[in-house]
């Protein structure tokens, strides 16, 4: 890893700072999302009975039985809105004399409020509620006196008027976006490039520069040449001139044409005769004294041989030893570098000028999901022509499809949108997750990066969002659902026997399915049935919905159960004429073959899946080259020496190896005229004896 410069410090920093504030926002949207979905969708009944009410029931004989009314809303457009359909059905906040309502399960102002609270809303969950409110009461001092006035706040705490000059959010915006952008004011993130060196604590630095040869190198390569060349051409330069001279003084003697083989073979015995007499240490005496000439003569040959000999060692050395080559090249293009990664895939190295690059800038996911999360079965228009068909007062099985299908749409719908939203949340924070690469890598090592990058993904983000659906699951298990799928109220009670009218003592039942009990087990199920509708002495099962199922609550069940009957013609087509009503729409069948999964899939498995059918995984490796931008490119490669290159070493070496060689053949040249003229010396004197 390299030290990073102060602008590339608060570059990645701002990075990092945007990467928590977007990480951190996204997962308490996440958590926020699935509380209130898996509320909803579990029907959960709040203790203020806003989403619904437990209404008692008087019947002939007497016997006092409970049951259900849906709470709803008019809204500030007129509409009625059910909380069966929408948890987002909600209405002004204000004070009354009166209850806020009069008639069961419709929450309605009987009369204009006596005192309104500007920003505060009221609806079928308090937290739906809490996030379409606004804080705009508590900037106006009217309204804090209201509040004060029926509340005595200030007996408690003293509450000033919030000024606007203080934040960048408007009076009148809702506590959802406030809750988005985490109350958060504004982020400071504060950049120490010294704190960042200390910690960094580099041990040392290196660097490259591009310079000419120093004088000193040039001086001793040009000695060396100088030697060599000087002896070789010495040789060379002498005996060509005097065969010149030779030619020269013959061709003024004689004007007679000689053949070209005559003056071959005549330049060839020159030679012979050259080499025979050719004498490399000639001194004073050589002219005159034969012994002298004899023993130059053969000190040449012993010279040359020597000289020959290491000479040709020299060359075979040189020719037979192979050296490393390094090779850089700067700017290596996208193809250039693949050819290099062929050719020399464990030597090449291009450093990256971005160490750090992070996946978004070169790998891109874009899902495709169930063919049921984009399709009519999840939209409103579906579900609310489900609740259309119910009559609210007529008594219906709790299996009826009637009653199940909008919680079993809804909750798909929910499963596809929290599915969705997961991995939208996670793929931000994979995005920017780097690649930590100090060289540049091929595109293969950056396919199995980039797949092990993708399978963890994956993993994580089934397992974040499994677990967080099974938490949720599991603090629904102890709760209330308003469907009295887990459990059901029953009294004793007789009408007669009642003294206090507003006494009557309620005891909860578990829902038994089959052999299974809510109160043992959450898992308990029983397959959901189409009744006729609404006429008590026609009400019957017309026929099963192939594996749906109703169970303790709604998700549970959903998830064990499959959507076959919506991917067959024959089965929607019986659904759509018993639920067929004004506000009914068309749907088709799911397509079979637009999805890898069967039609007889748990959605469970589905949600193992994430809904996903493909992941759409697209790597550019050219992006992921053009952002590293490695600026040089080395490798090296072992060969032989280039004849140059020997020629040049050979000659630097010669004229140092000619001078040693002279110097010891001078002293050979010394012992042999000493060994012969010793020789000559005892001949003499062995003639004159006799």
């Amino acid at each position: 890893m390299y030290v990073l410069s102060s602008q590339s410090l608060d570059i990645q920093t701002q990075e990092e700072s945007l990467f928590v504030q977007t990480s951190t926002g996204n997962s308490i949207r996440q958590l926020l999302r699935l509380i209130r979905n898996a509320t909803y969708n579990n029907h959960l009944q709040p203790a203020l009975q806003t989403s619904s009410m437990n209404a008692l029931y008087i019947f002939p004989d007497g016997e006092i039985g409970s049951g259900v009314l849906d709470g709803s809303y008019i809204q500030a457009d007129g509409l009625q809105c059910l909380c069966s359909v929408s948890s987002n059905c909600s209405t002004a906040a204000a004070f009354f004399d009166l209850y806020a309502y009069d008639i069961g399960g419709i929450y309605v102002s009987p009369t204009l409020p006596i005192a309104n609270l500007s920003g505060f809303v009221v609806g079928c969950y308090a937290i739906e509620s809490l996030l379409q409110s606004t804080l705009e009461c508590f900037f106006d001092k009217t309204c804090l006196d209201t509040l004060d006035r029926f509340f005595s706040i200030t007996s408690v705490t003293n509450l000033d008027v919030l000024s606007v000059n203080q934040t960048r959010f408007s009076r009148q915006t809702p506590i959802e976006t406030l809750i988005n952008e985490l109350f958060i004011e504004e982020w400071s993130t504060v950049t120490s490039f010294s704190s960042y060196y200390q910690q960094c604590a580099p041990m040392s630095c290196t660097y490259m520069y591009v310079q000419h040869n120093n004088v000193l190198y040039i001086l001793t390569t040009i000695l060396g040449l100088y030697g060599g060349l000087t002896v070789v051409l010495r040789f060379c330069v002498l005996h060509f001139i005097d065969f010149w001279r030779r030619r020269s003084i013959r061709s003024t003697n004689t004007n007679t044409i000689v053949p070209l083989i005559e003056r071959i073979r005549a330049a060839w015995r020159r030679i012979q005769i050259n080499a025979l007499q050719l004498n490399l240490f000639k001194t004073g005496k050589t002219r005159t004294d034969a012994l002298e000439l004899r023993v130059g003569i053969i000190s040449t040959r012993i010279y040359i041989i020597l000289l020959c000999l290491f000479f040709t060692v020299l060359i075979i050395f040189n020719g037979l030893r192979t050296q490393l080559q390094n090779v850089s090249i700067q700017n290596p293009s996208q193809i250039i570098f693949e050819d290099l990664q062929k050719s020399y895939p464990i030597t090449l190295q291009c450093p990256c000028s971005e160490i750090a690059i992070s996946f978004d800038s070169f790998l891109s996911l874009s899902p495709t999901y169930h063919p049921v999360c984009s399709s009519p079965y999840v939209s409103f228009g579906w579900i609310n022509s489900i609740v259309g068909t119910v009559n609210l007062n007529f008594s219906y099985s709790y299996t009826d499809f009637h009653m199940v299908g909008e919680a079993f749409f809804s909750s798909i719908a929910t499963l596809c949108s929290l599915a969705q939203s997961t991995i939208s949340d996670d793929l931000y924070i994979f995005n920017q997750t780097t690649l930590i690469t100090g060289s540049a890598v091929s595109y293969a090592e950056l396919m199995a990066h980039a797949d092990a990058a993708l399978n963890q993904f994956k993993l994580n983000t089934l397992a974040e969002f499994k677990r967080a659906l099974s938490l949720i699951q599991l603090h629904t298990d102890v709760m209330f659902s308003t469907t009295r799928g887990n459990a059901d109220l029953y009294t004793s009670q007789l009408i007669s026997n009642i003294t206090q009218v507003d006494r009557i003592d309620f005891h909860s039942v578990p829902t038994i399915y089959g052999n299974c009990s809510c109160a043992l087990s959450g898992y308990c199920q029983q397959q959901v049935d189409m009744y006729s509708n609404g006429n008590e002495s026609t009400y019957e099962i017309k026929f099963p919905i192939p594996n749906v199922f109703i169970g303790c609550f709604v998700i549970q069940s959903v998830l064990q159960s499959t959507l076959e009957c919506f991917f067959n013609e024959t089965c929607l087509n019986a659904v759509q004429a018993e639920i067929s009503s004004v506000q009914s729409i068309n749907v088709s069948v799911l397509d079979a073959n637009s999805t890898r999964f069967s039609p007889e899939t748990l959605i469970g498995t589905l949600i193992d899946a994430l809904m996903v059918e493909r992941w759409g995984e697209t790597i550019q490796y050219s992006q992921y080259y053009a952002t590293c931008a490695p600026k040089l490119c080395t490798y090296t490669f072992t060969a032989p020496n280039n004849a140059l290159y020997i020629l040049t070493t050979v000659v630097g070496l010669v004229g140092g190896l000619a001078v040693i060689l002279k110097f010891i053949v001078s002293l050979i040249y010394d012992l042999i005229r000493y060994k012969m003229q010793s020789r000559i010396t005892i001949i003499n004197r062995a003639g004159t004896f006799y």
